[in-house]
């Protein structure tokens, strides 16, 4: 059973709490401290992007609380109301940084906060709100946070209310079979389990050549610092999801790692990049090959940490429908729940959104010897056109059935068709062999 706080404000009758609180509830009651409990009704409003919800509550002609959106200062005194062992208590804190996380202001809250509290208004000595209370991770820990009262004010008081059984993404429809209370949180791990995906094929590769493409600080059309805030984004989210289940906290705690891996890498990388800024390749700065050389490492740590992990994605996707669904075969074959059909590597990066289309390729792989191309994106395999529930796997099927054989490919580059006759190599398979543990990139 989830808890946290919430206040009344905005209108009669109405709640806001974090909305991560209440987000797969199917039932909501609200205790005051005066031990009056009152059920509420459902969703009236909710700001994904700030996590927050204006919830309906059975109950009124009480006080509600004040809005005051002022920005707060580094060491501004303030009250939160909070709950622990059953008691109602105030106590006091401090904003000690003020930062923005994925473009979302936070202000960083000095000394210890009860668990279950999220959703606890923060108070200054007016009696006015000033901000949320919410939990994030940060650095791989727990951090104490506030959201600026500001973002309340957008919450909509005037929308009709969504009943609970409706809200609820854990209440399915009649006759369906009812999904698990874990379900949104299976549904956020594998979202983050997919960017971290994306971003490892994208730039574990590239990471090895950014000495040389930043001699000049040019990173041409890579834009980290947007790569960087999208990883943010995700790492908020993601500590936003909450279990009492020992195998989902795990792995929870093991993507949010992962990305915070992936956000210093990239963090090497314009490192590199600024340090190299205006020189000529002569006089590249050590420090900004150091750089790229850690980016590199922290990248290729990443295999090795989900490898470890196979057993425990076996064991999430076999009791979890949602999290299954939620990962396409190719994520799939990347986290290892489902073990690719080919026993060779085309050596390719793809897009989980376009299998196809090839992301990076270098000269010593098979699929460069057969003519493909960073860029390309393949149409047809020996006279098999590829569709979108299709995936890689069925092109190498074709080229491991065509052994010693002409073979022709047909792909897209520069937005015009171009086919390919190649001779598959016989030796394919022990040359280009692949690793039974190796299930990162077809």
């Amino acid at each position: 059973m989830a808890s946290g706080t919430a206040f009344l404000a905005v209108k009669d009758g109405m709640l806001i709490t974090a909305l991560h609180v209440i987000r797969d509830a199917a039932k909501v009651t609200a205790t005051f401290p005066d031990g009056e409990v009152f059920d509420c009704a459902g969703i009236v409003d909710k700001d994904e992007r700030h996590n927050l919800a204006l919830i309906r509550i059975k109950a009124f002609g009480k006080p509600l609380l004040k809005i005051n959106p002022t920005e707060l200062a580094t060491g501004e005194k303030l009250f939160l109301p909070v709950v622990k062992d059953g008691a109602f208590g105030v106590i006091e804190t401090s904003v000690s940084e003020v930062l923005v996380k994925a473009g979302v202001k936070f202000y960083r809250l000095e000394g210890e906060i009860p668990a279950g509290n999220n959703g606890s208004p923060l108070i200054n000595s007016a009696g006015e709100v000033t901000g949320i209370h919410v939990t994030t991770v940060q650095d791989n820990k727990e951090v104490e946070m506030s959201l600026p009262a500001a973002y309340l004010l957008s919450l909509e008081s005037s929308l009709q209310v969504l009943p609970w059984a409706q809200s609820s993404p854990q209440t399915a429809p009649a006759g369906s079979s009812a999904a698990s209370p874990n379900a949104p949180v299976d549904a956020g791990l594998a979202i983050a389990l997919v960017e971290i995906r994306n971003i490892w094929v994208t730039y574990s590769s590239l990471s090895d050549g950014i000495y040389n493409m930043t001699r000049y600080g040019n990173l041409g059309h890579l834009d980290l610092y947007a790569v960087q805030s999208e990883v943010d984004n995700v790492m908020t989210q993601t500590s936003w999801l909450k279990t009492d289940d020992p195998l989902r906290q795990k792995l929870l705690q093991t993507a949010i790692q992962l990305l915070d891996k992936e956000k210093l890498a990239l963090g090497h990388d314009i490192n590199c990049a600024n340090l190299n800024k205006n020189t000529h390749p002569s006089e590249a700065v050590p420090q900004a090959e150091e750089s790229g050389r850690i980016a590199s490492a922290l990248f290729r740590s990443i295999p090795g940490l989900l490898i470890a992990l196979k057993p425990d994605f076996h064991q999430l996707a076999q009791d979890s429908p949602e999290f299954l669904k939620a990962l396409t075969v190719e994520m799939q074959y990347f986290l290892g729940i489902t073990d690719r059909k080919s026993e060779f590597r085309l050596g390719i990066c793809t897009s989980i959104k376009d299998p196809f289309f090839i992301q990076m390729i270098n000269g010593s792989q098979l699929a460069y010897k057969l003519g493909l191309r960073s860029g390309d994106t393949i149409i047809s395999t020996g006279g098999r056109t590829w569709k979108a529930d299709d995936d890689i796997e069925n092109v190498k099927a074709v080229i491991g059935e065509n052994l010693g054989k002409e073979l022709e490919i047909v792909i897209n580059r520069g937005g015009k068709p171009k086919s390919l006759k190649v001779k598959v190599p016989v030796d394919l398979r022990s040359t280009y062999s692949r690793a039974a543990d190796d299930f990162r990139c077809p």
